[in-house]
């Protein structure tokens, strides 16, 4: 089955090149729907979903950075591209077009072999944009599920870069960075100094390397209860016998895991 051609919505008040532009578009394989004004490009939007707009600035009534920036409030739930077209090279006219939400520009006359080239280029973008966002998507909610969290430790700042699913975890509010301090504070403390010996004796090395390590324990969660999880992590060593970056995902474990870990750890101290 043939896939559909990507539709393209070409705003402009002059009716000869919208003419121009959808013989061009058709012929290099793409669908054209056309509109003479801003308002007509909303109405159109109402019932069409294109994958791609291209926008002239200078029309009368709403203009073209008005127009972007209806457009943008409105497709608020999908950023489709925007091209914006204009007369105009300088750098306030192309500022101004970056900050009414397009995603590029190109200036008149146009070049319509370029702009067949740009045209792809935006549209192969957009859909690894799309695909990058999909599997972000995919990645989070496999994480919620599994009540995974993420977190990456900057030794040499002190913060820790944590996901969403580590505060919940933890009981935190929703927040991206905590300190080294906040973070050691949620362990029991009787095995804080587990972890921080762990993290100290794998980052001790003299050359530049990553190396593994896993780490059950007790956390109290914000509500005051105790909570089992375990750490797999990576440090990153500078060479100075100091980690650089440790990175981790910690997950919780219900109390048979904790007791086999804790066997474990046993037997290997033995």
């Amino acid at each position: 089955m043939k896939d559909k051609n990507p539709l393209i919505l070409w705003v402009d008040d002059d009716f000869s090149l919208r003419i121009l532009a959808e013989r061009v578009l058709m012929k290099a394989g793409y669908d054209c729907v056309t509109a003479g004004s801003g308002e007509e490009a909303l109405a159109i939007l109402k019932k069409l979903k294109p994958e791609l707009i291209i926008l002239d600035v200078e029309m009368p009534g709403m203009n073209g950075f008005e127009t972007c920036i209806a457009i943008r409030k409105y497709t608020s739930s999908y950023k489709i591209p925007v091209l914006t077209v204009t007369c105009h090279d300088d750098f306030d006219s192309i500022a101004y077009a970056y900050d009414a939400g397009a995603t590029d520009f190109m200036t008149k006359p146009l070049n319509w072999k370029l702009l067949v080239y740009r045209i792809q280029y935006m549209l192969r973008s957009d859909r690894v944009l799309n695909n990058l966002m999909q599997c972000k998507s995919r990645l989070r909610n496999v994480q919620t599920i599994a009540q995974l969290g993420t977190w990456e430790w900057n030794n040499k700042t002190g913060q820790i870069y944590i996901s969403p699913e580590v505060c919940q975890l933890f009981g935190w509010p929703d927040q991206q960075v905590i300190t080294c301090q906040q973070f050691l504070d949620s362990f029991h403390p009787d095995d804080k100094e587990d972890f921080v010996n762990l993290i100290k004796s794998v980052g001790d090395a003299k050359q530049f390397q990553f190396t593994p390590f896993k780490i059950a324990h007790r956390i109290i969660h914000t509500d005051g209860k105790e909570r089992y999880v375990v750490h797999h992590g990576e440090v990153a060593c500078n060479g100075t016998c100091q980690p650089d970056w440790v990175t981790g995902a910690v997950q919780t474990i219900g109390v048979d895991q904790w007791n086999k870990q804790q066997l474990e750890s046993e037997r290997e101290s033995a």
